[in-house]
């Protein structure tokens, strides 16, 4: 069982997972924040970092869904930083159009 404040793989439910913060100094020089699933390898992202263009032309607003690596998000929050950065907070949503599976005519 996972620990409070653990995170836990969308796709296959395992706690064993490892953090990437964002920064740019330290072992890792990530612009993005994300947690990668040991068990399955999917990495899901909680923090995007997007210039003013990206957010207009992308349309991204809070409680819009969005894609990113492929696997839809939902954005909780769009936090202004610099004067051309914004951080784009996610949370892993249930894919409103799915890839696969039966299609509608």
């Amino acid at each position: 069982m996972a620990r409070p404040g653990d995170r836990i793989c969308p796709d296959c439910g395992s706690g064993r997972t490892e953090l990437v913060q964002r920064g740019l100094a330290g072992l890792v020089n990530a612009t993005d924040q994300y947690y990668r699933c040991h068990d399955c390898g999917r990495i899901t992202y909680e923090i995007l970092a997007r210039t003013a263009r990206e957010i207009r032309a992308g349309r991204i607003e809070p409680g819009r869904v969005i894609r990113a690596a492929g696997h839809p998000y939902t954005v909780r929050r769009v936090l202004k930083i610099g004067v051309n950065e914004y951080l784009v907070y996610l949370r892993p949503a249930e894919d409103p159009f799915p890839m696969s599976g039966p299609r509608s005519r």
